[in-house]
């Protein structure tokens, strides 16, 4: 009887779930019955075989819930037992089936996964349970199958649709992150063949995360969502250009966090899973380096969309340990031992398949990548064996390294190929976006004057459309690189790296450091500096790029709070970008490239900018009045100096203030910071500047001469805000760098050789420029009389060659005032270096002879309409500011100076002496002006000789002349005139007095350099210097030609040019030697001489 109910049940069950008539279906019977049901519905157009399976298993689900819970009740135990078991039988069976049809696309109706996949995105609730029964049935037994066709069709419909702004694609989205959510199905997908297949390009398509990570909203490359949704945006209002952007960017916010938490599903999964997860992302990432080269194929790597969206993934993924106020982490990161364990191991070298029927073969191109990579101080082939040398010590005793350092260095690469390769286009695309524009400009300009040149109506109109297209195209771009959320991302990780590399720099320049958990073998530890010059310059180079673009498009996110956390947090600015300046510029020769030395001070320079237009501390000028006669635009009045035309972003004041903090005020409590204001105190900043103004002479680049010019002007724009503060740190250790000990006195001779050098090059090319412009201007305005053909060549070509002369002028007026202003400032703050033997002709030689193009008889010849506006070009505050120089170096403080400013120097000299900068405490040379006065006039002396020694340039009309421009306009305080005119009378008795003893040594009424006299000359000709033809005072002999000179002579020269001039092998000034008993005859000859004349 009992038996008999529970067939009878099992008839009327079945045919319930399956939606039958009752028949005699039973346990027995079922399957062969299911299959023939499943035949008929294959061949029906009205149904689908999955579907029926998945309904099927739906209602068998819901009588196993109801015989489980209270509708059940009075059921007696052994027969609810029985039905229990034959229901889940029937589940099971209904279960295997679909993940058979799920294996295998062709059974039954075929095409099981798109119903799965409509499934999901329709009622994902209802397919969760079975998608868990599914999982744990199938798992080890076919899972991987189900959920590579799955995927395959999945991916599938994502690259048919391609547009994030279509409501289609984000079903497929959900139903990618439904699909690895589940722990055992994360970790087998890992384990489908073709989970990584593909390299550079074709790994957004052929792997299984690549369609996902490939939807964009990158200009050309979805289909066509983006231009239907940016076209026409331009013309439209700025609230309304705001508003489509945000709305862009928050559907890029709302895909890049689903591509997170599929990635975080996949790592948590397993560790199996994890590191098949880093070996796809690797080979995803080294595959398409080249993507960041110069004119890179497009085509042959991966799209914008795919490298920025798998670098916001891997952003997130690192959040856990890089969102640190106080950077405790950064220890967690194996900076040495991962490229040896992980990469020269060959362990994150993945599989590669080509096609299903071809057998699996090992790739390397990760370990042959990363071996390419340049190094911060080291060759190719340096940096692989000192990789190997640390992989083959003590490998037994090293840890593996973790998942921290994984993600830190795959982060930190898909930043480098991502977001800063689309920040690098964005910029490119607004360089083109203006000279296109300028272009069309000068051809309507052609039209309208019926220019023969103009190319015509409908070329012009087609590069109207051009611009268009690249608006909207700039537009699009901008809202994925300017993104806020996205910098503040990219900011802090750089905020965690910056803090990982001083770590790095620290280990590998001092001896006591101590880094990781895997010690360097006793073998290796002599070697410690290869951990930091063998270690690739990419991850240095990156932050530098970052936050140079952030500052100068999007300054609002330097000053986010999580990136200038309160102490014991440490900032990014302040903290560590001034940090890691020291650090590199300290030991320049830990670094090899100087474009990544001048890319430091290209961000000193973006965070402490103030336009040039709105500069008022010009030395000894009135400047109110000079600007106000240079340029009548100019809205700076007479009595409000502070009159800004510019707004500065509050970025640069807050960080310029924060230099000048005092370091002893940092919270006992913030021990890693205080570390690393020990480590590398702010207060060295100025002399590792000043250093590099004298080391980027010699860059090795073809454009090296010109490139110097660049970033000398901007370490002299830095110091210029630094010297600005009140009180300022930065200006006691500019006098310390000026009065310090012998270990630096050559790096201060040639700080000032190079800038007595820059200022003669600067002045001469630009006051040359603008005499070109104006003759061209005149050849335009008033052209010779020649045939009609000729006219129109000429004067094309004179148009071109006007162009280029203003490019160049505006340079290099730009240059020339920022460093005569750095000239005039420092012989007034330090003037002793500036009077130096080996110097002071050449500057002297310099002032006077661009003294006479300023204020000569061709002065006239400067002068250029609109000069201001057009170059910036002020002549009276040249003119001030070299004649500064002249009072700076021909009198001692004391004499120049009134009583206040005495005063203030002397407490500016004490401060220094009793609250030396940090790091520095030792005797302050000077430290009284009385005291000094003494030593200045001796020095003052020998720059009155200099002046009257260079008889070519000098000129006492000319220098009469600058006096009363100065008069005229008001430029010079009445005590400065008075003491220029001194300077005259000096200079003029200097001369008379330098002829007589000329005269009476032998040389002439012309001097030393007169050639008409020099039959007359009865000097010996071991006596004379053989570059200066003057009577050498201390002779010295180059041991590398066994040539005698003047000290002072050889001493100037290797300034400029460190080899011997007489056979041009390399000469150090310590290496001459002294000839005392030449010295002794010369002195004797001189005294004879002038004793036999008395």
């Amino acid at each position: 009887m009992a038996s008999k109910s529970i067939d009878s049940w099992e008839n009327s069950a079945y045919s319930k779930v399956l939606g039958l008539p009752p028949t005699t279906l039973s346990k027995s019977n079922i399957e062969i019955s299911l299959i023939d049901l499943l035949e008929n519905i294959s061949s029906s157009q009205n149904s689908h075989s999955f579907s029926f399976l998945f309904d099927s298993w739906k209602n068998a689900s819901q009588i196993s819930t109801n015989l489980k819970g209270p509708r059940a009740a009075a059921v007696e135990p052994t027969a609810k037992a029985q039905r229990i078991q034959s229901i889940d039988f029937l589940s099971k069976l209904l279960l295997s089936y679909a993940g058979l049809s799920l294996q295998d696309d062709s059974l039954f109706s075929g095409n099981s996964s798109a119903i799965f996949i409509s499934l999901i995105t329709s009622d994902p609730s209802s397919v969760a349970p079975w998608f868990l029964q599914l999982v744990s049935h199938f798992h080890n037994d076919g899972l991987d199958d189900i959920l590579s066709n799955t995927f395959k069709t999945l991916n599938q419909k994502i690259l048919s649709i391609n547009n994030l702004l279509d409501p289609n694609l984000w079903q497929y989205i959900k139903a990618f992150e439904f699909l690895s959510e589940n722990q055992t199905a994360a970790q087998t997908i890992t384990q489908i063949p073709w989970f990584s297949k593909g390299l550079s390009r074709e790994i957004q398509t052929s792997s299984l995360l690549g369609p996902l990570f490939s939807i964009s909203t990158f200009p050309d490359e979805d289909n066509g969502g983006v231009k239907s949704y940016f076209e026409g945006l331009e013309s439209r209002s700025k609230s309304d250009k705001i508003s489509a952007m945000n709305g862009i960017q928050n559907s890029v916010n709302l895909l890049q966090s689903a591509q997170f938490r599929i990635l975080n599903s996949i790592a948590r999964a397993s560790k199996q899973a994890r590191e098949a997860l880093l070996k796809w992302a690797a080979s995803a990432i080294f595959s398409n380096t080249k993507r960041t080269g110069f004119q890179a194929d497009p085509l042959a790597s991966v799209s914008d969309g795919f490298a920025d969206n798998l670098a916001m993934a891997f952003l997130n993924l690192s959040l856990p340990f890089s969102n640190d106020p106080q950077l405790l982490k950064t220890t967690k990161v194996d900076i040495i031992y991962w490229p040896s364990l992980r990469i020269i191991s060959g362990k994150l070298d993945s599989i590669q398949t080509t096609n299903d029927n071809e057998q699996p073969t090992n790739s390397d191109i990760i370990k042959t990548t990363w071996s390419q990579l340049t190094r911060l101080c080291a060759s190719t082939e340096e940096a692989l064996e000192w990789d190997k040398s640390l992989l083959k010590a003590n490998e037994s005793q090293i840890n593996e390294p973790g998942f921290i350092s994984d993600c830190f260095f795959l982060t930190s690469l898909a930043i480098n190929i991502g977001p800063l390769a689309t920040m690098s286009k964005f910029q490119q695309s607004g360089k083109s976006f203006n000279e296109l524009q300028e272009y069309i400009d000068r051809m309507e300009t052609s039209q309208n004057s019926n220019n023969p040149q103009f190319g015509g109506t409908a070329m012009l109109e087609r590069f109207k459309n051009h611009l268009n297209m690249l608006k909207w195209k700039r537009l699009a771009m901008q809202s994925n690189v300017m993104d806020p959320r996205r910098l503040l991302l990219l900011l802090n990780f750089s905020r965690f790296t910056l803090s990982t590399l001083l770590d790095l720099h620290f280990f590998a320049s001092s001896p006591e450091a101590n880094l990781t958990e895997n010690q360097l073998s006793s073998n290796l530890i002599s070697q410690k500096e290869n951990a930091w010059k063998c270690f690739p310059e990419y991850l240095l180079e990156d932050q530098l790029t970052l936050i140079i673009f952030v500052a100068r498009y999007a300054p609002d996110a330097l000053m986010s709070p999580e990136l200038s956390p309160i102490q014991p947090g440490i900032s990014l600015l302040s903290d560590l970008v001034v940090s890691i300046s020291i650090a590199v510029l300290s030991k320049s020769e830990l670094v090899r490239n100087p474009h990544l030395k001048s890319k430091l001070v290209d961000v000193l320079h973006s965070i402490t900018y103030s336009p040039p237009e709105d500069d008022s501390d010009y030395v000894d000028t009135n400047y109110s009045v000079s600007v106000a006669a240079s340029s009548n635009t100019n809205p700076l009045s007479f009595n409000n100096l502070s009159t800004k035309r510019f707004s500065v972003h509050p970025l640069i004041a807050q960080f310029i203030s924060s230099l000048n903090t005092n370091v002893s005020n940092h919270l006992p409590n913030s021990s890693k910071l205080a570390l690393l204001k020990k480590r590398y105190p702010s207060d060295n900043l100025v002399m590792v500047l000043l250093k590099l103004y004298v080391e980027i002479e010699h860059t090795g680049a073809s454009s090296a001469f010109y490139d110097k010019f660049s970033v000398r002007y901007h370490i002299a724009r830095i110091l210029r805000s630094l010297w600005e503060q009140p009180q300022s740190q930065h200006l006691k250790m500019t006098y310390l760098f000026f009065n310090s000990d012998s270990s630096i006195t050559h790096i201060v001779d040639q700080f000032v050789s190079r800038m007595v050098s820059d200022t003669t090059y600067l002045l001469d090319e630009s006051l040359s420029k603008l005499v070109t412009i104006k003759n061209l201007e005149q050849s335009i305005k008033s052209p010779p009389p020649e045939n009609e053909n000729n006219d129109q060549e000429n004067s094309q070509d004179n148009q071109q060659e006007l162009a280029s002369a203003e490019r160049q002028a505006s340079s290099y007026i730009t240059l020339a005032h920022e460093t005569v202003h750095m000239l005039s400032f420092l012989t007034r703050l330090v003037p002793t270096p500036f009077r130096s033997d080996s110097i002071i002709l050449r500057l002297a030689s310099m002032l006077n002879y661009n003294l006479g193009l300023l204020a000569g008889p061709k002065c006239s010849n400067l002068k250029v309409s609109n000069m201001y506006e057009r170059f910036h070009f002020e002549p009276k505050i040249l003119l001030s500011e070299l004649l500064a120089v002249y009072v700076h170096l021909g009198f001692p403080k004391s004499v120049y100076m009134d009583q206040s400013e005495i005063n203030n120097e002397q407490e500016f000299l004490k401060s220094i002496k009793n609250n030396p900068p940090l790091g520095k405490n030792q005797n302050i040379s000077g430290v009284s002006i009385e005291d000094a006065n003494e030593t200045d006039e001796i020095k003052e002396k020998n720059f009155i000789e200099a002046l009257a020694q260079d008889q070519r340039s000098w000129n006492k009309k000319v220098f009469k002349s600058s006096l009363a421009l100065c008069t005229k306009y008001n430029l010079k305080h009445p005590k400065s005139i008075e003491l220029l005119n001194n300077i005259i009378n000096k200079v003029e008795k200097a001369i008379r007095i330098a002829n007589e003893q000329d005269s009476l040594l032998g040389f002439g009424t012309g001097g030393a350099n007169d050639s008409s006299n020099m039959n007359e000359v009865d000097i010996p000709e071991e006596y004379l210097d053989p570059i200066m033809y003057t009577l050498m005072e201390d002779p010295c002999l180059l041991p590398t030609s066994q040539t005698i000179v003047d000290y002072k002579t050889i001493k100037g020269y290797l300034l400029t040019d460190p080899r011997d001039p007489f056979n041009r092998k390399p000469l150090d000034i310590n290496d001459v030697v002294r000839v005392p008993e030449l010295k002794a005859e010369i002195q004797e000859f001189k005294r004879s001489k002038l004793e036999k004349y008395k």
